[in-house]
């Protein structure tokens, strides 16, 4: 391993009339100036050994001197080179406090003058160039002079690496898993670059001074930035800045850092966690009978407009028949609750498991099976990962029953707790918040209820809670009655909650909705929403039906019976307030494919 090297340059020029000893091992080149040298001075070199440290007494300007340099090449005015000899052993160097301090004398004429030094790893100026300076300097006869110079060092090899600290107000997004140390697609941010460079003799460059060759920077995408785009000399700070923008299509999972100098380059490759939009799609509109050949199409992130699907999962193979809401793991699995037969008949509730990034017909591989059979439930709603992610919390009817995230087979098998509704009610939406207190969307009630939910047994069969849940909000303390299918919570705590309106005589939904949205530090016992939104996507026909949240926090919620998805931004929810028209960011025409009837939406990798 290498020692970081402290390292050390002084120049000194002791000034005097007439001639003097020219200091050199060799002998020198003739001067390209003809005029009599009638100043003598001399310069010192303080070279680090082994324990990289220097503590020359003449040490006036921190500098890189390469532990390998072994000879010094001087030019006065662009005429011929000065060789000097620097190497262990050298007659002109002495051994002082752990650096070899190697003093260089040469004559140089009067007047305005400029001088190059160049230092080499091999014996008389040969071998890799390790570093030069260039400086000129006015010299008066008869005074006293001295000066000091900057040494850049030549650009070797070059390391590059990238930190991101995780909920740090940096990269990462508070959604995002904690042991990732990336870029999450869509999330903007920035985060340091720490670049270390050798020389080309594989010693360290520390110091101040710029490197002979700034050392350029630049992504792999135009939503990848350096600030500055050049790194100049040791110490520097370096910002990659990343705007949030997808990634191009052709991108893959990796982004790519490349950092060139001369001839030399480098790259750092960094992980990118790749957001999706995954739509369950019933193929008919709800209400209506599907027809038991559903899919799930996934969208690129920021898809709009007409955009296909990136992969749609259908097929006998897939089992896929209606399903109701996608669940993505932090790894990509795809989680599907499929309720496995049209509403027409009956129902048999299944969780079906797929491996990342699998399209088309393409088998699960593994399912949580017999859902429905656990304790009479007909048809399952929701379903959602807890804050630990180990736990699959999935609603059914009048009950919410617990999975290992690891289920496979047999539900009554591998079932670890079940959370009872003791007001006989239909739990529907299902969402957790930071503390890991569970919202639940109460279809019967018209109400949201909150549980805190007890730790779960990892053994031993399972428990069964019973538990009311308080009423956060309900169709009494709201006007006209309402009925709330879905939640969603953001990392602040605010709550989310798509709402129909019930028309007061038939019972069925009218053809107003709004997004209910109780915001940070405003959800409460039995309270309306601080802020609604309203506008095309709630009024078009009937109502919205799935809401999900991405890592920046732009809200989707999707509409069966116009086909779509809409966005809606960070910006528009904060200014939101009772009855504010949202204003679109984007709308995804889920109309790709075959897949319409769209019910639950999920974002993930």
């Amino acid at each position: 391993m290498k020692r970081t090297l402290a390292l050390a340059i002084a120049l000194s020029f002791l000034a005097a009339c007439g001639g003097g000893s020219g200091g050199s091992s060799t002998t020198p080149n003739t001067p390209a100036k003809t005029q009599t040298q009638s100043v003598m001075g001399s310069v010192v070199i303080s070279i680090p050994l082994s324990n990289g440290q220097s503590s020359s007494a003449k040490v006036r300007y921190p500098q890189f001197v390469s532990p390998n340099a072994s000879s010094v090449s001087l030019s006065i005015n662009g005429g011929a080179a000065q060789l000097f000899n620097v190497a262990a052993g050298s007659s002109l160097c002495t051994t002082v406090a752990g650096s070899r301090n190697c003093t260089l004398t040469f004559g140089a004429p009067a007047g305005s003058d400029t001088f190059v030094f160049v230092i080499f790893a091999g014996a008389g100026g040969t071998g890799t160039q390790l570093a030069s300076a260039t400086t000129t300097q006015t010299i008066a006869t008869g005074t006293a002079f001295n000066f000091t110079v900057a040494l850049n060092a030549a650009v070797g090899t070059i390391v590059a690496n990238f930190m991101v600290v995780h909920n740090n107000g940096v990269m990462n997004c508070p959604d995002g898993p904690i042991s990732f140390n990336g870029i999450n697609e869509g999330c903007a941010g920035s985060a340091p670059l720490t670049i270390t460079v050798d020389d080309p003799s594989g010693a360290t460059i520390t110091g101040s001074a710029p490197y002979a060759t700034p050392i350029s920077i630049t992504g792999n995408d135009p939503s990848l930035s350096a600030t500055p785009n050049q790194f100049t000399a040791p110490g520097q700070t370096v910002t990659l800045a990343y705007t949030g923008a997808p990634f191009a299509a052709s991108f893959g999972s990796t982004a790519v850092v490349t950092l060139t100098a001369g001839g030399q380059t480098a790259q750092v490759s960094i992980p990118v966690l790749r957001q999706y939009l995954y739509v369950a799609n019933s193929n008919a509109p709800l209400g209506t009978a599907p027809p038991g050949n559903g899919n799930i199409a996934v969208y690129a992130y920021g898809a709009s407009g007409a955009a296909a699907p990136v992969r749609t999962l259908a097929g006998g193979a897939t089992g896929i028949t209606t399903p109701i809401k996608p669940l993505v793991d932090t790894s990509g699995n795809l989680y599907v609750l499929d309720n496995n037969i049209p509403i027409s008949t009956s129902f048999n509730p299944t969780i079906r498991v797929f491996a990342p990034d699998v399209t088309g017909n393409v088998a699960p591989v593994r399912q949580i099976t017999s859902i429905g059979g656990v304790d009479g439930n007909s048809a399952c709603s929701d379903m959602v990962f807890d804050p630990t992610g180990n736990f699959l919390f999935v609603s059914c009817g009048l009950d919410l029953f617990v999975f290992p995230v690891t289920a496979s087979g047999a539900a009554t098998s591998w079932m670890v707790a079940e959370l009872e509704d003791d007001r006989g009610d239909i739990s529907n939406g299902l969402a957790f918040d930071p503390a890991g207190n569970l919202y639940v969307a109460d279809q019967a009630l018209n109400a949201i209820r909150l549980f805190n939910v007890p730790p779960i047994p990892t053994s031993g069969g399972y428990s069964v809670y019973n538990s009311n849940g308080a009423i956060i909000a309900s169709g009494g303390a709201w006007s006209p009655t309402v009925m709330p299918f879905f939640v969603a919570v953001d990392n602040s705590g605010a709550l989310y909650a798509p709402v129909w309106y019930q028309n007061s005589s038939g019972g069925a939904p009218d053809a107003q909705a709004q997004l209910g949205i109780w915001k940070s530090g405003n959800v409460c016992n039995d309270c309306n929403p601080s802020a609604f939104l309203t506008g095309a996507p709630f009024t078009t026909v009937h109502a919205e039906a799935g809401i999900v949240l991405d890592s920046v926090g732009n809200v989707y919620v999707d509409n069966p019976f116009t086909n779509a998805v809409y966005e809606f931004s960070p910006a528009t929810i904060a200014g939101a307030s009772l009855g504010t028209t949202g204003t679109i960011l984007r709308t995804l025409n889920n109309n790709a494919s075959g897949a319409t009837g769209p019910l639950g939406i999920a974002i993930g990798p």
